[in-house]
């Protein structure tokens, strides 16, 4: 035993919406597509992982088209977190960079970190991969795996996920 931990459940669901604000272009990499995405967190996770409470955020996002099956995105975040029945507000940024193998089949890699008050445990920062699979025009499944870059971040994790255009 070297006291490491094996911690295993699903996480809360989450329900969102995303509004597109503006559309860039591939002509102009200076103007990206530019969207708000507002939802919660629900408390339907295994105990260990969830947060018992809702957790609201709102994601400004931003995204390039370097080519026709390329594209660079970046994402500002903000959320209201519950921990131990104290709430605190935390901050994110993320970018990435996405290509599609294929029509149905697309590639990502991302690095994001999260700042908040020391109060409340230390800044993260990870990088993760994965792939996404359209279905159809409006389901997409994905799968991901990455790793934290500090001493506080989980070693790694592995996680799937679907998305619904409604």
């Amino acid at each position: 035993e070297n006291g490491s931990q094996r911690t295993d459940g699903i996480e809360d669901s989450y329900l969102g919406v995303k509004v597109a604000l503006s559309e860039g272009g591939l002509a102009c990499l200076i103007k990206p597509d530019i969207a708000l995405i507002v939802g919660s967190s629900l408390p339907t996770g295994a105990s260990v992982f969830s947060a018992d409470a809702m957790q609201p955020e709102a994601k400004l996002c931003f995204a390039w088209e370097l080519t026709e099956s390329a594209g660079l995105g970046a994402n500002l975040n903000a959320a209201s977190i519950v921990d131990d029945d104290d709430r605190f507000a935390q901050f994110s940024a993320s970018l990435s960079v996405a290509t599609a193998i294929s029509e149905m089949i697309g590639a990502y890699a991302e690095y994001y970190g999260f700042v908040q008050d020391q109060d409340y445990g230390p800044n993260t920062n990870y990088v993760n991969g994965g792939f996404t699979i359209l279905t159809n025009d409006d389901t997409q499944f994905d799968v991901r795996a990455g790793i934290g870059l500090n001493t506080v971040s989980p070693d790694y994790f592995v996680g799937v996920g679907i998305s619904r255009r409604l």
